[in-house]
């Protein structure tokens, strides 16, 4: 399935699907933070942030039940761990790095997200493509996690 992920401003990404339908959206509830909340159109809310104050564990969180913890390992990509135990990986991929892909534990490619920059509006627009293995999470949620998760690799790593 091919999703479409419009960004406004770059805080404000809504998720559709191939006919244009409105699935979710991520806010970030300030300009330089690193929380954030996906909104589905049932209503349910996931929130995602910051563990602690010191570590670089962040968390993602749904009615105060844990889906999954994420940081960056020595190879610069994202671990993810569910709430199952499975982990997951989201990696840098394309010819010039500019895109990422989310791997499970046999290297089988759950999530192609690629992005292109809007200078009319001066944000990134992302597409995703989800493979028909993944079983984590809904497809909404998941490719708005891996939005979240490819800005918070890009936000780390050009801070250094």
């Amino acid at each position: 399935m091919v999703y479409t992920v419009k960004g406004h401003r770059n805080r404000h990404f809504e998720l559709f699907n191939e006919v244009m339908e409105s699935l979710g959206k991520l806010d970030y509830t300030s300009w330089f933070g690193v929380s954030a909340e996906i909104l589905l159109p049932d209503g349910e809310v996931c929130h995602i942030g910051k563990v602690s104050l010191w570590k670089g564990t962040l968390q993602m969180t749904r009615n105060e039940i844990i889906l999954c913890t994420f940081k960056c390992n020595s190879k610069s990509n994202m671990e993810i761990t569910m709430a199952n135990g499975q982990i997951l990986l989201m990696k840098r991929a394309g010819m010039f790095k500019s895109g990422y892909q989310l791997l499970d534990n046999e290297e089988n490619i759950l999530l192609t997200l690629s992005k292109n920059f809007r200078f009319a509006n001066f944000s990134f627009n992302y597409s995703g493509e989800l493979s028909k293995q993944h079983t984590t999470l809904r497809d909404s949620t998941l490719v708005l996690f891996a939005v979240y998760a490819a800005k918070y690799h890009e936000q780390v790593y050009t801070s250094m």
